[in-house]
């Protein structure tokens, strides 16, 4: 169950959250990366990068937490779905 500190927070298990976008949306991807053993590495990466820049975009812009990360997480963790046919 989700605690309403969580829901509040889009950056609260920021890697849980990648990584069931990344299985469900970039499963190719996520399974080279599982089997080549930098998985984790790429999720950790991942979200310390885009913790980094939400907190640049409200420094810089004065923006809300929400709003950072809607204009910022398909930089870094929220990546576009693969193409089927790929």
């Amino acid at each position: 169950m989700i605690n309403q500190a969580q829901s509040l927070n889009p950056l609260a298990n920021l890697e849980d959250t990648i990584r069931k976008h990344w299985q469900k949306f970039l499963p190719k991807m996520f399974n080279r990366l599982e089997q080549t053993g930098e998985l984790d590495d790429k999720i950790a990466q991942a979200a310390q990068w885009t913790i980094e820049l939400v907190n640049l975009t409200i420094q810089t812009t004065g923006a809300s937490l929400w709003e950072a990360w809607e204009v910022t997480r398909e930089t870094y963790a929220i990546l576009p779905a693969e193409d089927e046919d790929e």
